[in-house]
């Protein structure tokens, strides 16, 4: 889904915009919970593409929505 954003995003029934954003640990090593978020692609290592789908959120579900 993530490699896909210039794709939805020139969609002509498009309304708005998405982007690509990830939420990284400060200090892995010590497993401090401060998360940083940065606009990247993602390395595909998350749930997201699951979550999004549970909820609804696919591409394909927004679409047949409208």
């Amino acid at each position: 889904m993530s490699q896909q954003v210039e794709k939805y995003n020139s969609h002509p029934r498009n309304r708005g915009k998405i982007d690509n954003l990830v939420a990284m640990m400060e200090n892995v090593e010590e497993g401090t919970r401060s998360y940083k978020v940065l606009r990247t692609t993602p390395d595909g290592l998350s749930y997201a593409k699951d979550i999004a789908k549970l909820y609804g959120l696919d591409l394909e579900h927004i679409l047949k929505d409208k």
